[in-house]
């Protein structure tokens, strides 16, 4: 007498394969908002510019508008972000419309910026009709 083998899986259900599907699914969402949440664009939506810093006391003089260098090719005045081909025209319609003299201008730079761009950028300013030009930094902080 032969016995034959008792095969159980014949008697079970086959397992449902969807549920692979949807973990697959979930690891790629929770991947996917983890990647977003950790973006730069979503933590720090405005450009961080570091100005140099100095060791003697800076004096404060009112100026008329205020430019900020964030790298070599992108500047922002007036609410508007600008390269340097179109900075002049920019500067000369604000002094347009703002008529307080002495025209100054603050120059924000930030510190990775060129010697080159900051001469070109003061020299488009004195162009364009300002007088004097300041450039902004930070007081030097003495440590003991």
């Amino acid at each position: 007498m032969k016995i034959s083998e008792f095969t159980h899986h014949s008697h079970l259900p086959q397992p449902d394969h969807l549920l692979d599907f949807w973990v697959f699914i979930n690891a790629l969402a929770i991947i996917f908002i983890l990647c977003f949440f950790n973006s730069r664009f979503i933590f720090s939506p405005g450009i961080t510019i570091d100005l140099p810093q100095i060791a003697e006391p800076l004096t404060a003089v009112p100026t008329t508008g205020v430019l900020s260098l964030s790298n070599d090719r992108l500047f922002f005045f007036d609410g508007h972000i600008l390269s340097l081909e179109n900075l002049k025209d920019t500067l000369e319609n604000f002094l347009d419309r703002h008529t307080q003299r002495p025209a100054i201008l603050l120059i924000r730079p930030d510190k990775n910026i060129s010697m080159g761009i900051l001469c070109q950028v003061c020299a488009i300013a004195k162009s364009s009709g300002f007088q004097q030009v300041q450039i902004a930094c930070l007081e030097k902080n003495e440590s003991p």
